[in-house]
């Protein structure tokens, strides 16, 4: 038998270490979801998001527990600051996938499913300016050449 002092000191353990309370809450979340208790596995995804912010698998598991609710929004916001936190994580971006599936939003779906492939990387504005100005570089020559081209037939 458990005597209530015991109990006390293990509660006053658990809270004392964030890490612990963090981690249990993140299995008991994954355990509930399993189980389809969807709405107790958002509250424990919730809490341990609360000690944790940047553990992007935690914001996929809410994602996914908002997809079986069908809280299509709130699911893409989720999977959307799991992106943030890890842009090569695939199962953010299957995920955010299939939100966007159910909000309608097909272009930007496959866009997402895509990036789960790795067919396409994340840009930076001065990589993408670098790809426009050689994009342009190799577009300026073509027509260099062609003017050419054309002077000579007819020069």
């Amino acid at each position: 038998m458990v005597s209530i002092n015991s109990q006390s000191s293990s509660a006053s353990r658990f809270h004392q270490s964030p890490d612990h309370e963090y981690r249990f809450l993140r299995q008991q979340g994954e355990t509930l979801a399993n189980l389809g208790h969807y709405l107790q596995a958002l509250e424990c995804f919730r809490q341990a998001l609360a000690l944790r912010p940047d553990a992007a698998d935690v914001w996929i598991f809410q994602g996914v527990t908002q997809l079986h609710l069908k809280q299509y929004d709130a699911a893409l916001a989720s999977c959307n600051r799991a992106v943030e936190l890890e842009p090569r994580n695939r199962e953010a971006w299957i995920f955010r996938g299939v939100a966007l599936n159910y909000l309608g939003l097909y272009d930007e779906c496959y866009s997402s499913y895509d990036r789960a492939l790795g067919k396409t990387e994340p840009t930076s504005p001065k990589a993408e300016l670098v790809e426009a100005l050689r994009a342009g570089r190799s577009l300026l020559r073509r027509l260099k050449s062609t003017f050419e081209e054309l002077l000579t037939a007819h020069g």
